[in-house]
């Protein structure tokens, strides 16, 4: 009996060709992961800086309790979806490692205006690759 776990880490390839990846779970983590970048983007560039209001909990609080509950919608529905593939404890690093090492950091050192415009490319790119 084939298993499904696969020995190596090309996590890319795999959500792209795999047909044990749960591909209903990971397109619900995308909408989840496209509304949050809408949220950001009205917040940010619409309220923040064209009409100078000051970005903080107490000015929108509605946004932030959406936002975590689209953050945590994305997180359940991408482990749900690769968790066949790598097991639990894989996706999980995965996940960290993704979330640590790639979207903190540039939010660290990329400007709002740069964040917003480099992730509508690169998830432009990302769904043209995925069916």
């Amino acid at each position: 009996m084939a298993t499904r776990r696969t020995t190596d880490m090309k996590v890319f390839q795999s959500i792209i060709r795999s047909p044990h990846v749960s591909h209903t779970w990971f397109k619900l983590g995308l909408a989840s992961s496209v509304a949050v970048m809408m949220i950001k983007g009205w917040v940010e560039l619409v309220e923040g800086k064209k009409r100078n209001k000051k970005v903080c909990y107490d000015n929108f609080r509605r946004a932030t309790h959406w936002t975590i509950l689209l953050i945590m919608i994305a997180w359940m529905s991408f482990h749900l979806s690769l968790s066949p593939v790598y097991g639990h404890v894989k996706t999980w690093l995965i996940m960290v490692g993704f979330g640590w090492g790639v979207l903190v950091q540039s939010a660290l050192m990329i400007p709002v205006y740069g964040q917003n415009i480099i992730s509508i490319v690169l998830l432009t790119v990302f769904l043209q690759q995925y069916k």
